[in-house]
């Protein structure tokens, strides 16, 4: 005969033991398996993370991101023609110094102490003066002047003396209204001869309409001669130097990339290099400087754009 089940359990019940204390080996064993499975984990998540980042790698060297436009470099800084001109009229002054001219030299150059000591009796003729070349150094220029220098002819000489070219370098203070001659000039090394920083070579007739307007245009800005706004095209925003720093001013050369149009169109453009000379108020030699200029035809005519563009 079957009994039930529950008959069997002895009545009434034991009571459970609690649970103790887990033994240390057992404990060590299950900080054990945490510390494996946080590895794993962590090594899983590193895997991950570098695919990407390799991936992103990859991706950014196939695609860079696009980099801003460089911008372009400035053009060498052109002295002012107040700076060529003082420069000019300094080299001059001093090569061609005799005694008698010690107030003059004086008043060029008041802040070289002990200047002029003895001069010559006789001075060498100096002419052809022609500014070369310029750097600049904050407020101050070192400008190049080329001269024409015939010494003095010798007691009993039979020939006379044949003109040498020789350069000088000046320094030139400008503060943007006034000029000073801090120190006196020294000679230097000419520049090589034909070169020109704009690449010009062909010639410019100065009786052509182009040549016209160059000539007009520069007696306009640096001598006080006519209006400039007859030479500029409208809305160009030029005005002649003042005061006038030479008198005279005449354009000896013009050069051009290539040969101009005869009837140009409206809208061409081209630069030109013009040589320039005029004189110092006073000075009884020629003065001659460069200069770079922008010009555009309109209705068949030429008009000047920009200067030392």
């Amino acid at each position: 005969m079957k009994t039930d089940r529950t008959e069997r359990r002895a009545w009434p019940p034991r009571p459970r033991k609690a649970p103790g204390p887990k033994p240390a080996a057992e404990g060590w064993q299950a900080a054990t398996r945490r510390r494996d499975q946080l590895i794993r984990a962590a090594a899983i998540v590193a895997l991950c993370l570098g695919a990407a980042g390799f991936g992103w790698q990859i991706y950014d060297k196939a695609f860079p991101p696009p980099r801003p436009a460089a911008a372009a470099a400035p053009g060498p800084a052109q002295p002012p023609p107040q700076v060529t001109a003082a420069a000019a009229r300094a080299v001059g002054r001093w090569l061609g110094a005799a005694k008698g001219d010690e107030a003059a030299l004086q008043a060029i150059f008041p802040g070289v102490a002990g200047y002029p000591g003895p001069l010559p009796d006789a001075a060498p003729a100096v002419s052809g003066l022609a500014v070369t070349a310029w750097r600049q150094g904050g407020a101050e220029w070192e400008v190049t002047v080329a001269a024409a220098v015939t010494p003095p002819a010798a007691a009993g000489a039979g020939a006379p003396a044949r003109p040498v070219e020789r350069c000088f370098e000046a320094a030139v203070a400008w503060d943007g209204q006034a000029v000073a001659l801090p120190r006196l000039p020294g000679p230097v090394a000419c520049p090589p001869v034909g070169k020109t920083a704009v690449g010009m070579a062909a010639p410019v007739d100065l009786n052509t309409d182009l040549g016209r307007t160059v000539q007009g245009f520069m007696a306009a800005y640096l001598g006080g001669q006519g209006d400039i706004a007859r030479y500029t095209a409208p809305g160009t925003a030029m005005s002649p130097v003042a005061p006038p720093p030479w008198e005279g001013v005449a354009v000896t050369a013009v050069w051009a990339p290539a040969p101009p149009a005869t009837a140009p169109g409206t809208g061409d453009r081209t630069t030109v290099k013009v040589e320039v000379s005029g004189r110092w108020p006073g000075a009884t030699w020629p003065t001659a400087a460069q200069y770079v200029i922008a010009i555009t035809s309109r209705d068949s005519l030429w008009e000047v754009t920009a200067i030392n563009p």
